[in-house]
């Protein structure tokens, strides 16, 4: 299969892919390799798929010196341009969407970033799988479950209201795809 793999970089994500290129898939790797996490764990996660650091760049696709059967990209999944670009193109079975922006506190300080990595960049997903007749879309179940048996626990603290807005933003953003995406007509 040729499989569309964002987060490619993140700790999930590579072992992920390791796993899918074992088995024989061809997979495109894609990742925005922010700051958030050390990016020097990030390189050296994708040194293991075979790209070196130094062929990274934006938008440059980078064939892995180790899998035949694997290229990366550095993208932001909130690039609409460049997704449109990278589905029409990329001929993909299935896409594993690992890529978002993590943080509860990263949300609460930088709201604009947070939505458009997470909101946007998901929308920017669904609409690529949408117009290129991908049926097969894994990604991950929402922390909200984690942090639902956590809430009476953490109440008393200086962020539990916000930590409960992120959550409850969270959940009312997936409420919303999912009803769009899995119950309207295309």
């Amino acid at each position: 299969m040729n499989i569309l793999l964002t987060g490619s970089a993140g700790f999930i994500g590579s072992y992920v892919s390791r796993c899918l290129l074992d088995r024989g898939d061809t997979v495109v790797g894609l990742d925005n390799i922010n700051s958030y996490y050390d990016i020097n764990l990030k390189y050296g996660r994708l040194r293991t798929l075979g790209v070196n650091r130094e062929a990274i760049d934006w938008y440059k696709f980078v064939q892995s010196d180790t899998f035949a059967n694997f290229r990366f990209i550095r993208m932001n999944l909130e690039d609409r341009q460049a997704m449109k670009m990278l589905f029409a193109n990329g001929h993909f079975d299935v896409v594993v969407n690992l890529g978002a922006q993590a943080g509860v506190r990263y949300s609460i300080e930088n709201p604009y970033a947070y939505v458009e990595s997470n909101v946007d960049g998901f929308l920017n997903i669904l609409e690529g799988c949408r117009h290129s007749g991908i049926f097969s879309l894994a990604a991950p179940k929402s922390h909200k479950h984690k942090h639902k048996s956590a809430l009476h626990e953490t109440r008393s603290t200086a962020h539990s209201l916000e930590s409960d807005l992120h959550i409850l933003f969270k959940t009312y953003i997936q409420i919303c795809l999912h009803i769009h995406y899995i119950h309207e007509p295309h």
